[in-house]
């Protein structure tokens, strides 16, 4: 699957399905419906970027689910069925499946926004608002490029810092 197939289409329709994915991924707290995101998020991404792209953000996004079961028990103690006490804290099991399911809820939405941003490109977002609201869209439109144009120069200017401070001897000084 390609963004081809998206741009037969008036920016409206994807942008509408991915608005809809989106609230439906944010506000369905259910566990079933939070995996079933996930799922069809990672196969989206999956069929849109191919499966070298998908283990890469997996090798990121497993630990963040990782530190989230692992964090949301600390400041949620709530539960029935107690795991073990960690010193002042009480861990339950539901407080871990709770992080669990939220930890799952982030990375879908974060993977559905991604593919909304490979789906609906700058032209497209500046069409979809250039009739009500022009400069808004302009400027929407402007931070969806300058943005990965900042990164870039960052990591250059990184490099250049590297380079100018690693040659430098700090004993001649």
């Amino acid at each position: 699957m390609d963004r081809a197939a998206f741009q037969t289409f008036h920016p409206v329709v994807p942008t509408v399905l991915f608005a809809g994915l989106i609230a439906l991924a944010m506000f369905c707290l259910e566990p079933h419906l939070v995996a079933s995101s996930l799922a069809c998020a990672l196969l989206f991404s999956l069929a849109l970027q191919g499966g070298a792209a998908v283990l890469g953000k997996l090798r990121w996004q497993l630990p963040l689910l990782v530190l989230i079961c692992i964090i949301n028990p600390l400041f949620s103690a709530r539960g029935s069925s107690l795991l073990f006490r960690l010193g002042p804290f009480l861990v339950y099991g539901e407080s871990v499946a709770y992080g669990l399911v939220m930890g799952a809820l982030l990375i879908s939405v974060l993977t559905w926004i991604e593919g909304a941003g490979l789906i609906i490109g700058h032209d497209e977002l500046l069409a979809l608002g250039g009739g009500a609201l022009p400069t808004l869209s302009l400027a929407a439109s402007m931070t969806m490029r300058l943005v990965p144009q900042l990164i870039a120069r960052a990591s250059t200017v990184r490099t250049a810092l590297l380079a100018t401070t690693s040659a430098r001897d700090p004993r001649s000084e």
